[in-house]
């Protein structure tokens, strides 16, 4: 953590580690839970927002909310109930590692709204399914998440037994597709969902690539401030304007800090992960699978002689990915 003061300033000097409990191939970026995806947030409980209200997207061209879907449906209250959605080009994609699977998002391209059912509808023959044809094995996958978006609510919606497809209500939905292998040949990947109703007449929807808060639109600020001077914050202590500063080398370090949940461990080195720390010690954090949260912690700055302020908060949410 860094100040841009020049007076009263608090650095912490803090290097951690960030490791998952399990490798999978879903990108750890939103879920459909009470804290999850939301018209203004995809991660709603660490206020994550969007780019975009009502999420971001990218097309076939890699284009962030580009107009060329990877598939496309056309649908009339007379269709059949059954929809399913070429994404071999997507899925293909995903498996080879070209880009991150956060998802699958639908949205309408043009007309009414189409009602499907989603994984929290009580039948399960009725709910989506992503199909993958390899070269010698068919898998059937269930979703991990699904939910829309609607503009007239904050909440999350991941709880409806439908999900609403429109160009004002967007879906989301993800899949867990870790167990295919580099070396398998996609031969058909298909979505699946059973229609509930169609309204408004003739309804296109596209599947475009899920991809929240997409580096591209970003606009880069740097920030210049005292560590600026100390190259991997080393020797900022020493600075006049540094009113407090901390690490992780000392046996008793833990003794400054209060445990807001998930404590953090002092470590040398971390083989398996290939981390080395700037110097000295870093803090190792486990973030479990499918959690939001990977480290709490509190650092008493009080009783350590600091009058500027109580304590301060440490707390590392998701955030594209880790």
């Amino acid at each position: 953590m860094q100040g841009f003061g020049l007076k009263n300033i608090v650095v912490c000097v803090v290097s951690i580690l960030l490791t998952t409990m399990s490798q999978n191939s879903i990108a750890l970026t939103w879920n459909d839970g009470v804290g999850g995806a939301t018209r203004d947030y995809y991660s709603s409980a660490a206020k994550l927002p969007w780019d975009k209200k009502l999420g971001d997207w990218r097309d076939a061209n890699g284009d962030a909310w580009g107009k060329v879907p990877f598939a496309k449906a056309r649908l009339t209250p007379k269709s059949p109930k059954h929809l399913t959605l070429n994404v071999k080009q997507l899925v293909s994609a995903w498996q080879q590692g070209q880009y991150k699977n956060a998802g699958f998002y639908l949205r309408g391209v043009s007309g009414g709204v189409v009602d499907l059912y989603s994984k929290e509808y009580a039948n399960g023959e009725d709910q989506p399914q992503l199909y993958i044809e390899t070269n010698g094995q068919s898998y059937l996958f269930d979703p991990v998440s699904d939910t829309f978006l609607d503009s007239s609510t904050t909440k999350s919606l991941g709880s409806y037994q439908e999900l609403k497809v429109s160009t004002g209500q967007p879906t989301l939905i993800s899949f867990d597709i870790s167990q295919l292998q580099k070396s398998d040949v996609i031969k058909k990947a298909e979505l699946r969902f059973i229609v509930k109703k169609v309204y408004g007449g003739k309804v296109t929807i596209g599947v475009f690539r899920l991809d929240p808060a997409p580096i591209a639109s970003k606009k880069t600020v740097v920030l210049k401030g005292i560590a600026e001077k100390y190259p991997m914050d080393k020797e900022i202590s020493t600075d006049a304007d540094v009113y407090f500063s901390t690490g992780f080398e000392d046996f008793w370090w833990e003794s400054d800090w209060v445990d807001g949940g998930r404590m953090g461990k002092a470590i040398s080195s971390d083989e398996d992960n290939k981390f080395e720390p700037l110097y000295g010690k870093a803090l190792s954090a486990t973030l479990p699978k499918g959690q939001t949260s990977g480290l709490n912690q509190r650092l008493k700055f009080k009783s350590l002689g600091v009058k500027a302020v109580s304590y301060t908060h440490l707390t590392l949410p998701t955030n594209r990915e880790v």
